[in-house]
């Protein structure tokens, strides 16, 4: 028979007079999969955080394996049984995927000093030869083992996602807590995530899931909550809402664009250490255009950014910005040019308040209001910390600044604008983008694993395979039925 893993008896957490979550009681027993959906805002990230003891309860309790664990430290929760994965995965960048994975073994005879002064070598040899056969199991259970001696920084963010929870798995959780496990994750990721999630939860791991992506969630979970102004909310009309509204996206992509190139990238090449991720980029980017570049988990879609934005080194190519080769100019020229990047999960100061963050940008107060125009919940929020905003919140907040910061700018180029979006906040988005391109008559580079939105957003798309591109392909081609099957997973 099953046991109750988690019980939360009416917590409550209170932010600056703000109820993030209002009273919320939840069981959980074990071997389920559970998913908790809503508004952005709405208390889910600050419910997870009360969990995993990153943020104090104000009322409630919070019960484990029967036993008391509201006033447990992180650090104890996590020896407890209860481990998060969170929206962006926290690895070791310069660690391998091996050592990521061997790093997140708890418990380490050979951490302690005794053992040596003892002279107890072979128990920390044996224990050693455990934690490696273990985590070469992880390896191959997370359908890792080919990257086994790569720098995690070289993943995909998919491929990260699955690292991170095999470094979750590592560390023997019972509960494990995940925050938009589907975010920057394509179809192909998605399914090889349900079926490890439903193979763990067979063998008795409980799951709560923050998701918006609700058609994908329902095929594994027992249940699906739905969270509301801190509080649960029984309505199934809600959820069923949340589960249709990615197919009302009204399309929006019209023909602004000129012939006139805006960004040329010629034979652009780039390699991590000696394995070629992308070979002979060719782009044609024209003025007022959308493009949206799609593709596998790991062929490079925000490679090609990050190489084009200065931020990754590339082999070879040319890039050329309005007739002038901007191919070696640094990040901070290449934004001053006209090139403007709005990095996947933002970029964000936990510790500054969100007026704070507008500053950093413009001291120019009057040109706020044409971010609240867009994104009116900010306007509440002001004095708020960045840190306890929520993951669609941040979103948000890096849009707006991207706004405040490039009002010359004539190229954006956008990785993931929708991860951690509800499917409310993801149609502001969408009419936040066609707007901006209207009135600035400028170019979009979108890389996005969301293909409702993308493909009611963009003029053409591209797809990158085996490290090149495709010829591009027009709205005529791309709103076909089966576009996606015969041109993209063949």
């Amino acid at each position: 028979m099953k046991h109750n893993v988690l019980h939360i008896k009416n917590v409550s957490k209170h932010f600056d007079g703000v109820k993030a979550v209002d009273g919320f009681s939840l069981e959980i027993n074990q071997g389920e999969i559970i998913c908790i959906t809503g508004g952005n805002g709405a208390g889910k990230t600050t419910l997870f955080n009360l969990i995993t003891g990153f943020e104090k309860v104000d009322e409630g309790s919070i019960i484990f394996k029967e036993q008391d664990v509201t006033k447990y430290s992180p650090t104890l929760r996590a020896r407890t049984g209860i481990s998060r994965l969170f929206q962006t995965p926290r690895i070791f960048n310069h660690l391998t995927v091996f050592e990521n994975i061997l790093a997140a073994a708890p418990n380490h005879p050979g951490e302690k000093m005794e053992n040596y002064l003892l002279f107890k070598f072979r128990k920390i040899r044996n224990a050693e030869n455990e934690i490696r056969k273990k985590a070469l199991d992880l390896l191959e259970f997370c359908n890792l083992s080919d990257k086994k001696n790569e720098f995690a920084s070289h993943l995909s963010f998919g491929q990260k996602k699955l690292l991170g929870l095999a470094m979750l798995l590592m560390n023997d959780a019972e509960l494990l807590l995940l925050d938009e496990i589907y975010s920057g994750v394509n179809k192909n990721m998605i399914e090889k995530i349900n079926e490890l999630l439903l193979k763990l939860s067979k063998t008795g791991k409980t799951f709560l899931i923050i998701e918006h992506r609700i058609k994908e969630i329902q095929k594994i979970c027992n249940r699906i909550l739905f969270m509301e102004q801190g509080k649960m909310s029984f309505s199934p009309l809600a959820i069923s809402q949340q589960k249709t509204s990615n197919n009302q996206y009204p399309i929006t992509n019209t023909q602004l664009l000129t012939q006139n190139n805006s960004l040329t990238i010629e034979n652009l090449s780039v390699a991590y250490n000696t394995n070629t991720i992308l070979n002979n980029i060719n782009i044609e980017l024209h003025e007022g255009e959308v493009l949206g570049i799609i593709g596998e988990n790991g062929c490079g879609k925000s490679t090609l950014l990050k190489s084009v934005y200065s931020l990754l080194k590339s082999k070879s190519g040319k890039i050329t910005y309005k007739e002038t080769d901007i191919t070696k100019l640094p990040p901070y020229d290449k934004q001053k040019t006209g090139i403007a990047f709005c990095l996947q999960g933002g970029l964000i100061f936990p510790e500054l308040s969100v007026y704070e963050h507008f500053r950093l940008v413009s001291e120019n107060q009057d040109e706020y209001s044409t971010a609240f125009n867009y994104f009116p919940e900010l306007k509440e929020f002001l004095k708020k910390r960045a840190g306890n905003l929520s993951g669609g919140q941040r979103q948000m907040l890096s849009l707006s600044m991207l706004l405040l910061q490039n009002n010359n700018a004539g190229v954006w180029m956008l990785d993931e604008p929708t991860a951690g979006l509800s499917a409310d906040n993801v149609l502001i988005t969408l009419n936040f983008l066609h707007e901006v391109k209207k009135r600035n008559k400028i170019s979009i580079i979108i890389v996005e694993h969301n293909y409702d939105f993308i493909f009611k957003m963009i003029d053409t798309c591209l797809i990158i395979k085996n490290g090149t591109n495709t010829e591009k392909y027009n709205s005529t081609e791309f709103l076909e039925p089966n576009f996606l099957q015969n041109n993209l997973y063949t």
